[in-house]
């Protein structure tokens, strides 16, 4: 089955195969420098779902997720400001402090290309480019005490709220990101001994009461498996990852009316096209004011710890997804 995403702005049709193949190209440039440098990255989340179950992208699947030790990002950038073609932008807080820390802790972008991602609430601010990127997430060493962990991810999920918020207001909190990054960096130093290793709390969009944690070994040494025409690194156990990520079932395909594209509104691989039907936020007030409150309510179900909690947090939920919905309205009107 052919998937479909968009028309490009010469008016020829863009299928998910024909953008997962200038993703498959960017993932060998990067593949290239992390050889070069000696960097032990990791495919990660779906693109090694895709690689065990499809040996390749799913075929539906509309993004690519790289990770690496938090022992080695610093290594890692430098390695891609010397080593990456001239034909990628390298985002990350380090390089452009305009850059959304609850993001992934990087982008990798292809100039004269355009993407439109669908979050209308975590938007690109860096202005080096809009192009089609690679995402990569940092690893670290988490607490076996799941108290301690929860401890440090509500911080870093509460932040990241005020943090987000602040930016819908075209605020730059750069204290506050700093702060962000580095309550992450200090958490893994201070479990550098642990047989745990996980998501960093720089990424706080799985349920903290739920992240993604594994045992060291299962991650390293990584092992190389087929993707498409090449083969590249994942997890040691992919199996136990591929289990923590997605349950026991994780070989088994989704119902039809599920599998589409799920992060991309616009793509456009000719161009790099100035940002369509720019959104200018008209409910400004409204959004910030619902954020505010959500993160009230954040701190309050933290606070009370109980049975109640669930309930502030759904109500929490319900209040941002009220806001999205009157966003998403505004547009189409």
């Amino acid at each position: 089955m052919e998937y479909m995403l968009n028309k490009d702005i010469d008016g020829k049709k863009i299928t998910v195969r024909q953008f997962q193949m200038v993703l498959l190209s960017m993932l060998k440039d990067f593949d290239k420098v992390c050889k070069k440098n000696h960097l032990d990255y990791i495919l990660f989340s779906g693109t090694v779902l895709g690689a065990v179950r499809h040996q390749g992208f799913i075929p539906w699947d509309d993004d690519l997720d790289v990770a690496i030790h938090r022992d080695q990002y610093q290594k890692l950038l430098t390695a891609l400001q010397k080593d990456l073609p001239d034909k990628y932008v390298v985002q990350c807080f380090e390089t452009d402090e305009r850059y959304l820390a609850p993001f992934p802790a990087m982008k990798i972008r292809l100039k004269d290309t355009y993407l439109e991602e669908r979050n209308i609430l975590l938007k690109n601010k860096c202005t080096t480019s809009t192009g089609i990127f690679i995402d990569v997430f940092v690893l670290n060493s988490v607490s076996e005490n799941k108290k301690e962990d929860l401890k440090w991810r509500r911080t870093n999920l509460c932040l990241s709220w005020l943090i987000t918020g602040l930016e819908n207001l075209d605020i730059n909190p750069r204290l506050l990101k700093k702060k962000f990054i580095q309550n992450a960096k200090d958490y893994g130093k201070q479990n550098k001994n642990s047989r745990l290793i996980g998501d960093e709390i720089t990424w706080v969009y799985n349920l903290p009461k739920k992240p993604y944690i594994y045992r060291y070994d299962d991650i390293y040494p990584t092992i190389l498996l087929p993707f498409e025409d090449g083969k590249f690194p994942v997890p040691h156990h992919p199996e136990a990852f591929l289990e923590a990520h997605y349950g026991s079932n994780y070989m088994e395909l989704p119902p039809e009316n599920k599998r589409f594209s799920k992060h991309i509104k616009y793509v456009s691989l000719i161009s790099d096209c100035p940002e369509r039907n720019k959104f200018h936020f008209r409910f400004q007030n409204l959004i910030v004011l619902c954020l505010l409150i959500a993160i009230v309510l954040t701190f309050l179900a933290l606070l009370l710890f109980d049975e109640i909690s669930f309930f502030l947090g759904g109500l929490a939920i319900i209040l941002i997804g009220i806001v999205l919905m009157i966003l998403i309205n505004s547009k189409k009107n």
